[in-house]
């Protein structure tokens, strides 16, 4: 009996000395913190497929005393973005701080923010797939980093490069060329109708080169809307590399 009690008071001694020792290895701070709130939000929820998402970090002091920010690099912020829990983006990698140690005051209820941005292409320069993308902030502070919630951007087709209006005779084919290839990867084209109700019809799609030609059948008059997404063959619709949108008018005398 005796030597089970010395056993529990060494077993609990070992726990209170291991506990601080586990936490300051611990190098990050996730979502909380006794004094700050410390959040990201995007300048947009939405945008095109290789255009530049802008997200703002915020660090705000919530106590009702002043909060002094520690810092041993000339680093104070930074941002990763994720897609299915990859890394895919890092601000800080590749740049360089001066070693140095400093404080930031914040007073009581004062904010400091830092905007930061990300272009969503891959490292080929081509624009990421659709979807929606995380985006996670950090204030680096010592002793250690304050590490944001994820917000989240989504991406849409990239943007129109063409917009037409064609105006075409009834019972007369008419047709839309399109490019085969991105760079070096041949397209595929799929046709979304914003709005048709039976007015015309895809007759024809041939391959000439380095040219795509669809052919139409207008059959009914009014007028028709639709886009052509782009993707590689290898891929589908929702990773679309170019979008291209049409709206076609049907008549009698097209001139």
């Amino acid at each position: 009996m005796k030597h089970s009690h010395t056993f529990l008071i060494i077993l609990i001694v070992y726990f209170v000395f291991l506990m601080p020792q586990a936490e300051a290895s611990s190098n990050f701070a996730y979502g909380r913190h006794p004094q700050l709130t410390y959040y990201i939000t995007p300048d947009s929820p939405e945008i095109h497929a290789g255009e530049v998402a802008t997200f703002t970090i915020t660090v705000k002091n919530r106590s009702d005393k002043p909060f002094r920010l520690l810092y041993n690099t000339g680093q104070q912020w930074d941002l990763a973005v994720f897609h299915n829990k990859t890394q895919l983006f890092r601000w800080s990698q590749g740049l360089t701080w001066e070693e140095r140690a400093y404080s930031v005051p914040l007073k009581r209820g004062e904010t400091k923010t830092k905007k930061i941005s990300w272009r969503s292409v891959d490292k080929w320069g081509e624009p990421l797939p659709l979807g929606v993308y995380s985006a996670r902030g950090m204030v680096v502070i010592e002793p250690r980093t304050l590490v944001t919630e994820d917000c989240f951007v989504r991406l849409l087709p990239p943007k129109v490069e063409s917009s037409k209006t064609l105006k075409v005779k009834i019972n007369v084919l008419f047709e839309i060329e399109l490019p085969r290839y991105a760079k070096t990867k041949e397209l595929s084209w799929k046709i979304r109708y914003k709005y048709n109700d039976n007015r015309i019809d895809i007759h024809r799609l041939t391959k000439i080169g380095d040219k795509v030609k669809i052919e139409f059948h207008p059959k009914r008059y009014g007028y028709v809307e639709f886009d052509f997404y782009g993707y590689p063959e290898t891929k589908n619709d929702t990773e679309a590399l170019e979008r291209r949108s049409y709206r076609v008018e049907i008549t009698d005398n097209p001139d």
